[in-house]
């Protein structure tokens, strides 16, 4: 067991740790005033401790130096709880970007907060506290294949978001949700002095995860692919004088993928080690992904990698590095060359059901001025990084450069006819990091040596080279990373198990309408489509 239990009722609170001692920063404290714990790995650790006495705790001497900012000075894949006894006040945070997870139950005398989904609702069961189906996020998932904001599952838990902290005054059980992301101003200076900062803060965020490799005594391990983001972290780290003993690659065998990160690889003389994806046995693992993933993306989105993990071997190895959600940082989520409202683009994937949640859609995105910011929180923190939760499952933690709270608000204050089609970002390698651009980049299958490069690979290279692969030479399997849908459509007994999933679990939906729209998706839905099915009812099966 991982992570903590906070019970708090009538004014008594009853804190149960989970939380493993001497693992990476894994920390339990407690004396007459102050009960803390903290989960996780905490990047900037070693630079906080050098200005606390030495007669005490860092996060003693934080909070006390500091009791509304301690927090977000926290940087890492974190998650913890501060008590104040004396003032009988409780805050529970998670890290920057959300990849720490901590969920939340709230009612008018009691309050129950755990780091666990699965173990918060077996805690409601036991108390004999009534709970009900989140119809919202079910159909978030059918059509978005994540659930939206803080929503969850059940519709009284609901989850902390990226950057957030939940207070809570134990005397009158007054609860309240803050955020510690303060955004920068609108970015003045010149492009130049813009590239020149980027480039600064992601050396530096580089450093800190590279550097706690070194504190931990352990080699370091880094994910490689053909597209950018990975290898900026790999060629980085390399240039700044650290050693990566092993750059893991995982895809279609002989796809541009491994191709290109082998390339990279042994250019930088690094060993080089390939999970392939050929054959799809491992796309029906519903149950599997659950555990890690708590039923809030489709599965599906982590097949390949849960897949994947099970050949590293963490114990060996420090940080899992990677170069998550750089694209999304500088540029993918900027649909627009211009500040705009978001739209339902990018975050519906699967529309067949969409009219069923569109209303309360419209009413979340309302609530935001920059389609950046929503396409952030849920496409990036709520789906895209379900890598961190299965780098979970392996005892260790997954972190990007990219995903430090500094580069973040930079690149965020930044304007937004700047990172459109990521031109920013391409501006940026080419100047100071030009041995990134020396190989082809898998999304346009050219160098990315220029904007009309991204225009031209996006337009007509890419789509040329998979009509080719798909229509010309059927080779199919080398057309992408994945190909979910050829296996399970030449596989029978991939079909029968989804099959059997679906009709062992579809009587569970006591949800008439929410129950035919699953059929219908089911029946007649691509792959992507099913397996957002079976990841409902595996919500379904395990909650209710």
């Amino acid at each position: 067991m991982k992570g903590f239990q906070i019970h708090v009722k009538k004014g008594r609170v009853k804190i149960q740790s989970f939380i493993q001692s001497h693992h990476f920063d894994n920390d339990v404290f407690e004396d007459e005033d102050l009960s803390f714990g903290i989960e996780g790995v905490l990047l900037n650790k070693k630079q906080i401790e050098k200005n606390t006495p030495p007669t005490q705790h860092y996060l003693q001497y934080l909070y006390q130096t500091h009791p509304l900012d301690a927090i977000k000075q926290l940087e890492g894949e974190i998650v913890g709880y501060i008590f104040d006894q004396q003032q009988k006040k409780l805050s529970v945070f998670t890290n920057f970007t959300g990849t720490r997870k901590c969920f939340y139950y709230a009612s008018e005398n009691e309050v129950i907060i755990d780091t666990d989904l699965p173990r918060l609702v077996k805690t409601l069961k036991a108390n004999h506290i009534p709970y009900t189906v989140d119809e919202f996020a079910m159909y978030s998932l059918l059509v978005c294949g994540n659930t939206l904001e803080n929503h969850t599952p059940i519709q009284q838990i609901k989850k902390l978001c990226d950057a957030e902290i939940l207070q809570l005054d134990i005397t009158s059980n007054q609860l309240e949700i803050h955020s510690y992301h303060q955004p920068l101003p609108s970015f003045q200076g010149t492009k130049e002095e813009a590239l020149h900062r980027i480039n600064e803060i992601f050396i530096e965020a580089t450093k800190l995860e590279f550097d706690k490799d070194l504190e931990l005594h352990l080699p370091s391990f880094a994910l490689l692919s053909g597209g950018l983001d990975s290898r900026m972290t790999l060629i980085n780290a390399i240039q700044e004088g650290y050693s990566i003993a092993k750059a893991f690659c995982f895809s279609q065998k002989g796809y541009w993928d491994e191709v290109l990160a082998e390339k990279i690889a042994k250019d930088y003389q690094t060993p080089f080690h390939f999970v392939s994806l050929n054959g799809g046995e491992y796309i029906i693992a519903v149950d599997d992904i659950f555990q890690k993933s708590h039923g809030l993306v489709s599965y599906t989105s982590a097949a390949h990698t849960n897949y994947a993990y099970q050949y590293i071997p963490c114990h060996s190895y420090g940080l899992i590095h990677s170069g998550q959600l750089g694209d999304g940082i500088l540029g993918s989520f900027n649909k627009h060359p211009f500040p705009h409202p978001p739209t339902s683009e990018k975050i519906v994937v699967m529309p067949r059901l969409f009219h069923r949640m569109k209303a309360q859609f419209q009413e979340i995105i309302q609530s935001y001025d920059r389609e950046e910011l929503f396409l952030m929180r849920n496409v990036g923190y709520n789906r895209a990084v379900i890598g961190s939760y299965m780098a979970e499952s392996l005892d260790s933690y997954q972190t990007s450069p990219f995903m430090h709270s500094e580069f973040i608000r930079f690149a965020q204050s930044l304007p937004e006819d700047w990172k459109y089609q990521q031109k920013i970002y391409i501006d940026w390698i080419n100047t100071y990091q030009k041995n990134a651009t020396q190989y082809i980049w898998e999304r346009t299958l050219l160098k990315p040596t220029s904007h009309i490069k991204t225009w031209i690979g996006d337009k007509l290279m890419k789509r040329f080279f998979r009509i080719w692969k798909t229509k010309v030479t059927r080779d199919i399997e080398r057309s992408n990373m994945t190909a979910y849908d050829y296996y399970f459509e030449r596989n029978i007994q991939l079909q029968q198990e989804a099959n059997q999933y679906f009709e062992e679990n579809i009587q569970r939906v006591n949800f008439p309408t929410l129950k035919e729209d699953m059929i219908l998706q089911f029946t007649h839905g691509s792959f992507t489509e099913k397996a957002a099915v079976l990841t409902v009812l595996s919500n379904f099966k395990h909650y209710f």
